[in-house]
């Protein structure tokens, strides 16, 4: 793929711009009122100027496009009062083509209908001034195929410019995913270490009792485990006063499991902390059965509290926060 700078393509359309000036101001003598060539020429070269070096982006501001086509309408009407179409030796037409180029410019630059309307009066100005021998002999047909194509090309350079912006934000869109899929790794990762690191001391004295333990240190085995299966499938059901209600639960006997599937994660920390201080209240009413604390992303509730006796059909509490 073959890249040009911005700065190369502005140059370059820059002089060829100036060359429909430099015509006119060689032929200059032949001008029947030089003052309104002039005065045309000082507006062809403002106009050039500044539909060029208006910066930054593609779209060319809007007062400066309007600038552009009043200047090219005036410049067609001093030109028809400079020079006499009877007299006219060729010369005398820079400012067709000259024009043209003014309106290729603010066409490419998003202004497309500015750009056809300023074409076209100018080719009625020219026709009104020469009469239709002057399609052919002023060039106003390829001054029309110049804009034509500077309309064509600013269709495709917004189309790519529209696919690129959709290509950027997927690209951060997956660079994101990417990173929040590392993020829950290494989240995970940290509990897992830190729940290893709490069971450590009694998986090693289990292992140097050879699994004989005493009821108390079943019991504490035991809720162990519980606490483990907390910290990896509870995640964001961290908070210590929650941890310790469920706590007291199991010693009354509760079976308390703990699963969040990522409905906390849409919470700020003083929304999660206010949500599951409402959770650890319901927690602290339950003495017996079945109790299930569960939060789902993208559903309407945050946290679900089901309590449910052993054989019952219908929960004894059922609450959705």
């Amino acid at each position: 793929m073959i890249k040009l700078s911005r700065t190369a393509i502005t140059v370059f359309t820059l002089a060829f711009g100036l060359y429909h000036a430099v015509l006119a101001l060689l032929n200059f003598d032949h001008f029947r009122v030089p003052q309104l060539a002039a005065v045309a020429i000082a507006l062809y070269l403002a106009s050039l100027v500044l539909s060029l070096a208006d910066r930054p982006g593609l779209a060319l501001k809007s007062p400066k496009a309007a600038f552009s086509l009043i200047a090219a309408m005036l410049i067609s009407l001093l030109m028809a009062g400079s020079t006499s179409a009877e007299h006219n030796d060729g010369h005398a037409t820079w400012h067709v083509a000259g024009i043209a180029t003014l309106m290729a410019i603010i066409a490419l630059r998003q202004h497309k209908v500015m750009a056809w309307f300023g074409v076209s009066i100018m080719t009625l100005e020219v026709l009104l001034w020469g009469g239709p021998e002057q399609l052919f002999n002023a060039g106003i047909f390829g001054a029309l195929m110049l804009v034509a194509a500077a309309h064509a090309a600013s269709v495709t350079l917004t189309s790519t410019s529209k696919a690129a912006a959709e290509f950027r934000e997927q690209a951060s869109a997956t660079a994101a995913a990417t990173a929040a899929k590392s993020a829950a790794r290494a989240e995970r990762q940290s509990r897992v270490d830190r729940a290893l690191d709490a069971a450590l001391p009694l998986l090693n004295q289990i292992e140097s009792l050879d699994g004989a333990l005493d009821e108390s240190q079943k019991r504490q085995a035991i809720e162990l485990e519980a606490m483990l299966r907390d910290q990896i499938r509870g995640r964001n059901f961290d908070l210590p006063e929650l941890l310790d209600e469920v706590a007291k639960a199991r010693t009354r006997g509760v079976e308390v499991q703990v699963l969040d599937d990522g409905g906390l994660e849409q919470l700020t920390e003083s929304q999660r902390e206010s949500l599951l201080k409402d959770v650890a209240a319901h927690v602290a009413k339950v003495n017996s059965g079945k109790l299930v604390l569960r939060s789902v992303a993208g559903e309407k509730w945050t946290v679900s509290i089901t309590a449910l006796q052993a054989g019952a059909e219908v929960p004894d509490l059922f609450i959705r926060l």
